[in-house]
């Protein structure tokens, strides 16, 4: 029965001094667009401007050569840290 309680003791002492881990949340981008086209099977040259809330573009990314097949994921990850 001791052994129980002061398990128990331990128990609850770590739920209270135990807090979330709240670092990685400041890492988290404030927005995330996903878009989803339809394209015919072929080679593509793509740009992806970013801009900011007045319609500035702020950053641009560009996949030259970029291969869409007609079966399979194609997918294409472009993020701007501005």
């Amino acid at each position: 029965m001791g052994g129980w309680l002061k398990k128990a003791a331990i128990d609850v002492g770590t739920d209270i001094l135990e807090n979330a881990d709240l670092r990685c949340s400041r890492l988290l981008p404030n927005c995330i667009y996903v878009s989803d086209l339809e394209l015919e099977p072929g080679v593509y040259d793509i740009t992806f401007d970013f801009v900011d809330y007045e319609g500035n573009i702020v950053a641009s990314k560009s996949v030259e050569g970029y291969r869409v097949l007609e079966n399979g994921l194609n997918l294409v990850q472009a993020f701007s840290l501005q």
